[in-house]
């Protein structure tokens, strides 16, 4: 793909889509329910939805995404090898949130755990349109490839290509 000067962020790498960074924050949704019922009090039918899509084993599938997060706010050049590495992994990780919680939600459902209800359809169906994004998107490939670097490697590159 061609991008233009406006695609790039002070760093000269790729700005993070908008898509992929709701698609995350999305995949934080289970600690978001988590939260719910603390921030909304005064909404009961907000305190009783959380209390029914509540589980802790959905909120630890929640982890991979706050690596990313993670990754995502720390992409900076001087931002060490940790938030790299998770930066540079970050669609292993997201993957393999996305089809556990499925596998979660489903087996949920066929072990009479909880109820297969319109939101665990629609947590299914979302899941599954992210996968698709984060397998098909070239521009997410593109970002993804990119970290900025530092002054010291930016000297080193230009040494190399002379």
């Amino acid at each position: 793909m061609i991008y233009t000067p406006d695609d790039y962020n002070q760093y000269d790498v790729l700005n993070v889509p908008a898509s992929f960074t709701l698609a995350n924050f999305y995949m934080l949704k289970h600690f978001i329910i988590f939260v719910l019922p603390m921030v909304a009090k005064t909404m009961p039918e907000v305190v009783k939805f959380a209390h029914t899509q509540l589980s802790v084993t959905l909120m630890i599938v929640s982890i991979p995404a706050t690596f990313v997060l993670f990754g995502m706010v720390r992409r900076v050049p001087h931002a060490g090898k940790i938030p790299r590495l998770l930066w540079k992994n970050a669609k292993i990780l997201l993957f393999s949130s996305l089809f556990v919680e499925m596998v979660i939600i489903i087996a949920f459902a066929f072990l009479k755990i909880k109820t297969f209800s319109a939101t665990s359809l629609l947590f299914l169906y979302i899941d599954t349109v992210i996968i698709i994004y984060l397998w098909r998107s070239k521009r997410l490939k593109d970002v993804l490839a990119e970290f900025p670097i530092t002054e010291r490697e930016k000297l080193a590159q230009l040494e190399m290509t002379k």
